[in-house]
């Protein structure tokens, strides 16, 4: 297994790793007759989103993503499609070689209700090769929680992050007790989170 690159989120000009979620109304690339495909392990379910957080509301912004290309290339216009009048490029960046299509400044209003966790400085002696990375291995954590996509509160959480990798790292507690081995694999690719 792998550990899987997070969509990101930019709020105040600085980025975020997405590392918690409980909601429902974020970017879904399948309502765009956009089929996703895994291209290596980092990645399985073949893109990631860039959000932006702006006058207290939530965007979606970027796309970037593997494509299950249509049997009939003659049946579609485009290809590629548009995306909110936006037309893909290829990426550039040589890290960002695992996607065939970035979609940038989309600027989309979503209409998501619930929480998001934000994490930046990553500690990496915490990295583990699995899944999604647990919200306490940031040095800096905030809870955004939306309502139709309005921003209605928002909180810095890193000191109760620290106090919980404090405990962890003590030995004093536990990041989670598993039964089984796949209840240990499914919660390492869940974004559930509780404060």
């Amino acid at each position: 297994m792998t550990a899987q690159i997070s969509d990101i989120a930019t709020y105040s000009n600085t980025e975020y790793d997405i590392v918690g979620l409980n909601g429902e109304g974020l970017f879904n690339p399948y309502e765009y007759k956009l089929n996703p495909v895994g291209s290596c392990t980092a990645c399985w379910r073949g893109y990631m989103v860039g959000y932006l957080v702006k006058d207290d509301r939530l965007y979606a912004d970027m796309l970037r993503i593997n494509l299950e290309k249509p049997a009939k290339l003659k049946f579609w216009k485009k290809w590629p499609p548009d995306i909110n009048g936006h037309r893909p490029d290829k990426p550039g960046d040589a890290d960002f070689e695992l996607f065939d299509y970035t979609w940038s400044n989309l600027q989309i209003p979503l209409t998501f209700t619930g929480g998001l966790l934000l994490g930046n400085d990553f500690i990496h002696d915490l990295y583990v090769h699995m899944g999604f990375q647990d919200p306490w291995k940031y040095r800096e954590v905030h809870e955004f929680v939306f309502d139709k996509g309005k921003l209605t509160k928002h909180q810095d959480v890193s000191e109760k992050m620290k106090q919980y990798r404090d405990m962890v790292e003590k030995g004093t507690g536990s990041p989670k007790g598993y039964d089984s081995l796949e209840a240990w694999i499914n919660d390492c690719f869940s974004l559930s989170y509780r404060i």
